[in-house]
């Protein structure tokens, strides 16, 4: 008995040995014989290749993000759009939805169209390639809420990729019932990162009156801003006077609240705090 358990015990040992033998090594001339198959496109020279992510994922159509509960989607590309309302990060993964706005064809919020998703999908290197162009094009947003989930659900080097961001709407209020302060703050701080940032505009400004002031509530938006103007003071290229990056445009409160009042009631409140006007 004891014969038979050690002969099978052998067999098996020398069966293993039989399974190693046959694995062939990974060799310096295997990764060799590898790269002879690299993709094509990346044999491009980084200069055309970065023309056709022009071609490929820009449009003269401006890039618009909405928000949906825990959501968010483009109304153009709509690779920000999330399958069952849930979030999650831009990665390269197939849960993305792309669309693009065409007469011809309508999918809901636009015509299916998967060639941002399918560029972004094709490897690590064309992903990072592609992302900072598709991201310096002009952005507009439907509110500050939906910039700071579209922030926050980035990967972290997003704002360095942003140039122009456009927002419509922005709601400034105290009540804890409203978000509007904390958006606003991480906006800001986000921004602050955004080192390559051209324009920033806020289409309209709200005010809760029943809190005080327009003026008084300036400084909630004022503070905020800080970081960012400070960042955008220092900076080593491109604009560094404030004023002439951000813009804003009426507000649709009791009473229009114009661009140089604003723009004075910030000013005032920015030397209180150590920074010029400009």
């Amino acid at each position: 008995m004891n014969n038979i358990k050690l002969s099978h015990i052998q067999r098996s040992v020398n069966m293993g040995r039989a399974k190693d033998q046959a694995i062939i090594p990974i060799t310096t001339t295997t990764f060799r014989h590898a790269d002879v198959f690299q993709f094509p496109f990346l044999k491009l020279p980084a200069e055309l290749r970065n023309q056709i992510y022009g071609l490929c994922l820009v449009s003269k159509d401006t890039m618009e993000v909405f928000q949906n509960p825990n959501s968010v989607y483009s109304v153009r590309t709509g690779q920000l759009r999330t399958n069952g309302g849930i979030a999650i990060q831009f990665k390269r993964c197939g849960q993305h939805k792309t669309y693009h706005v065409n007469t011809k064809k309508d999918y809901g919020i636009g015509p299916l169209n998967e060639m941002v998703l399918q560029i972004l999908q094709l490897n690590h290197q064309i992903y990072n390639e592609a992302l900072p162009v598709l991201y310096n094009q002009p952005l507009k947003f439907q509110c500050t809420e939906t910039l700071s989930m579209f922030l926050s659900r980035g990967p972290s080097t997003m704002p360095q990729m942003l140039r122009n961001v456009q927002v419509s709407a922005s709601y400034i209020t105290t009540s804890p019932k409203h978000k509007s302060q904390d958006d606003i703050d991480f906006v800001f701080d986000q921004l602050s990162l955004a080192v390559n940032i051209e324009v920033f505009s806020i289409s309209r400004l709200y005010f809760n009156h029943s809190e005080g002031s327009s003026l008084e509530l300036v400084k909630i938006f004022a503070e905020a801003a800080q970081k960012w103007i400070k960042m955008i003071k220092g900076r080593q290229f491109g604009e560094t006077n404030w004023k002439k990056v951000f813009i804003l445009g009426g507000s649709l409160d009791f009473y229009p609240m114009w661009h140089a009042v604003f723009t004075s009631a910030m000013e005032k409140h920015l030397l209180v705090r150590g920074l010029s006007a400009t």
